[in-house]
């Protein structure tokens, strides 16, 4: 894994490359590219593209199932995604911060249990767009952070929306550093 990250004024630009060598699925190379630009002292605008690959784990592979749910399958391939994000970031008082992403994944090969009694398969290709909202308060020991998620996920082949991935997601958290450090 290598990565550079570079800043020019109000720029900053990271590049990273990785190589992954798996003795059963042979390797990949994957990188990744990453923008920002502080437009103001309250605005930073975003964009980042990516590629991924995952190997099948030992369970994805080889699981003998449960009562017949969720076998492994060692006819499955490796996952391979590409992703990309555009995104907007604003502090609205030094306290406050507000985020909003839109993002695109393509994915050949998605490793998901879908089949016959939900055996591990490769779906062909799967498509997952969103949109996402970030919100951070961090008021004296008090901080909040929650966001709030938008997402289409579909087996490109069919048209039918993936198991297990929510159209919406929320998530919310709570957490208070106390005078002696411990939170």
């Amino acid at each position: 894994f290598a990565s550079w990250r570079g800043q020019w004024d109000a720029q900053t630009i990271e590049l990273s490359l990785r190589r992954d060598d798996n003795e059963q699925f042979d390797g990949a190379t994957t990188g990744s590219f990453a923008w920002g630009w502080q437009a103001s002292d309250v605005l930073r605008l975003r964009a980042s593209w990516g590629q991924g690959f995952r190997a099948p784990n030992f369970n994805e592979l080889y699981y003998p199932g449960f009562f017949g749910l969720f076998e492994g399958n060692p006819n499955l391939q490796p996952e391979r995604s590409s992703s990309s994000e555009l995104g907007l970031d604003w502090r609205l008082s030094p306290e406050q911060e507000l985020g909003l992403s839109l993002y695109r994944t393509r994915i050949d090969d998605l490793i998901a249990f879908e089949g016959n009694d939900y055996q591990a398969i490769n779906v062909n290709r799967a498509a997952i767009d969103g949109i996402e909202l970030d919100y951070h308060l961090m008021r004296g020991g008090l901080t909040i952070d929650g966001n709030a998620t938008w997402q289409s996920a579909t087996d490109s082949t069919t048209g039918e929306r993936l198991l297990r991935r929510p159209d919406r997601k929320i998530n919310l958290s709570l957490g208070y550093r106390f005078d002696n450090q411990a939170t």
